[in-house]
């Protein structure tokens, strides 16, 4: 599965790469996954790095689906990295369909400013 994922309990934060051809399939199974981790936390913050990404077969319906199934409180900070333009207009989507519920999410194409959003 080209979804991998660190949590960090120390600094709070959930650390997601995502790289070459990724499905909706794949991000649902990394959504089980991490939620039933121990130390996932709703409140944690939460980068998700798209840099290596470079296909998806989402669409608006599979974001809806993923948004659905989001356990984020609505006090998280989640950064989005997608420098590329086609990813960039997906994770747009996937921002407003979420509409705040589940975090307060940003979008970047820089993984340093990121970063620095998220204060790691």
């Amino acid at each position: 599965m080209p979804v991998d994922f660190i949590i960090d309990p120390k600094a709070c934060v959930v650390f997601l790469r995502l790289w070459g051809e990724v499905s909706s399939d794949d991000f649902v199974r990394y959504q089980r996954s991490c939620y039933s981790h121990n130390d996932f936390d709703p409140n944690f913050h939460e980068l998700i790095d798209c840099s290596e990404l470079r296909l998806t077969d989402a669409n608006f319906t599979s974001m809806i689906q993923i948004c659905s199934r989001d356990q984020w409180s609505a006090e998280s900070r989640r950064a989005i990295v997608a420098p590329r333009t086609v990813i960039f207009g997906l994770a747009m989507m996937y921002k407003t369909l979420a509409g705040g519920k589940h975090g307060n999410i940003e979008i970047f194409r820089d993984i340093h400013k990121a970063r620095g959003w998220l204060g790691i």
